[in-house]
């Protein structure tokens, strides 16, 4: 017996899904969702530029300027793992225990893992967004105060990288040299 492919099993979470942003549209939901996207950008914009400022602040400071940032992105990313670890375990409690389409697919003649990955995709969905969605201003705006820093020490780069050009070069004109002087030694020790 053939058994159904995952995407199978995920189909009808696919579909309510299609539905219910179909029927948004149609009840004119696309302003609930430009507001949404509105508020959610200012959101983004407020968190980068808020972060970026105390970054750049703590960057001018003397001795301790290159380690609290460090700290700082160890600390919040530690609070991301945890949060994390706790939205996954409620989540899939209630994926895996209390959904209500579970009778039936445990009574479907699905395979056993397809139907675990099913639940385990969803659990990771339904978990994970939050963070995700969070983390993308904190680490852009770390990302924009380290390459400042990344750029001034890249300059090093080209210089480094044309003497390993060179040394390369002089590499293989030596290797190219050799056998030309020891194939006219070898005919004369035979």
């Amino acid at each position: 017996m053939k058994q159904p492919s995952l995407a199978h099993v995920l189909q009808p979470k696919w579909r309510t899904a299609l539905q219910r942003l179909r029927e948004e549209r149609a009840s004119g939901g696309t302003g609930k969702l430009v507001i949404l996207a509105l508020v959610g950008a200012g959101f983004w914009a407020g968190v980068f530029g808020v972060l970026y400022r105390i970054l750049k602040a703590l960057r001018a400071v003397e001795e301790l300027g290159p380690l609290i940032p460090g700290k700082i992105l160890g600390l919040i990313l530690l609070s991301f793992i945890s949060i994390l670890v706790l939205s996954n375990v409620i989540t899939a409690l209630s994926s895996f225990f209390l959904a209500k389409d579970l009778d039936l697919l445990v009574s479907a003649p699905v395979d056993w893992l397809r139907l675990y990955l099913a639940k385990l995709g969803e659990t990771l969905l339904h978990s994970s967004w939050m963070v995700a969605l969070m983390a993308v201003p904190i680490l852009a705006a770390y990302g924009a105060v380290e390459l400042v820093r990344w750029l001034a020490r890249t300059k090093k780069i080209p210089v480094t990288l044309a003497g390993a050009v060179a040394a390369a070069r002089a590499r293989a004109a030596a290797r190219r040299r050799r056998p030309n002087s020891s194939s006219s030694a070898s005919p004369s020790k035979m």
